[in-house]
């Protein structure tokens, strides 16, 4: 049995519970996200730093340009929903990540080479025909999840930033997606269930996600100076 698809709405509203975040508290986070933004955005643009980012060619990033792209490039659903996470990322693994890097990887799991399973990539396949009329499918996608440690069997865990125009989606109860047959949640319109920051808030959920500029990945050593740095761009 394939998972039912429901849509969500992923706004920040206080009827998505979010555990331990009153609604004053999320309206709050949600408005400073958005002024933030556009502090933010004003603010580096005057800095020199962010007129010498490399190009895709040459991606490899300093803290500093990579804190500036997410600001400019990141996508602003998702930043918002990581800000009223209260700052939890999403890990995505790559072998032998020293510094920030933007990556075009392309979409991998429908083959076999993946998970090393053919039962893996059959699952993708009959899922990505289940989803086929969303914004984000197997296809398209990338998955990213919330446990560094699961992270990590890829490679090493590195906060992801997807860049550009995006979409989500991840499991209503949580958990990972490979053998899952419970519903997915796809941003969209309001269903009244998990938003993508309550998603975000369980320590053990994968989130599948396009985008159409690649994405920043920034490795897990650098989470504490990458969320200070978020923090203070922010006013959170």
């Amino acid at each position: 049995k394939l998972p039912v698809l429901h849509a969500v709405d992923d706004r920040l509203s206080p009827e998505t519970g979010l555990e331990g975040v009153s609604p004053s508290r999320r309206n709050l986070l949600l408005t400073s996200a958005v002024i933030g933004s556009t502090a933010f955005a004003s603010k580096a643009s005057k800095s020199p730093s962010v007129n010498n980012i490399p190009s895709p060619a040459s991606s490899v990033l300093t803290l500093e340009q990579a804190t500036e792209i997410i600001g400019l490039r990141c996508n602003k659903k998702f930043l918002h929903n990581v800000i009223a996470s209260e700052y939890r990322f999403l890990y995505f693994g790559v072998p032998d990540l020293q510094s920030p890097t933007i990556r075009f990887d392309p979409p991998d799991l429908l083959l076999p080479s993946a998970y090393d399973s053919r039962d893996a990539a059959n699952y993708f396949q009959r899922l990505d025909e289940r989803m086929k009329t969303e914004l984000v499918r197997p296809s398209n996608g990338h998955l990213g999840t919330t446990n560094p440690s699961e992270a990590a069997k890829w490679g090493t865990p590195s906060s992801v930033w997807p860049l550009g125009d995006c979409h989500f989606a991840w499991l209503a109860d949580g958990g990972n997606f490979l053998g899952s047959t419970g519903n997915i949640l796809v941003d969209g319109l309001n269903c009244g269930e998990v938003s993508l920051d309550d998603a975000l808030r369980n320590p053990r959920t994968e989130i599948m996600f396009s985008g159409t500029e690649g994405f920043l990945t920034v490795p897990i050593g650098l989470d504490k100076s990458l969320r200070k740095a978020l923090q203070e761009s922010f006013f959170i």
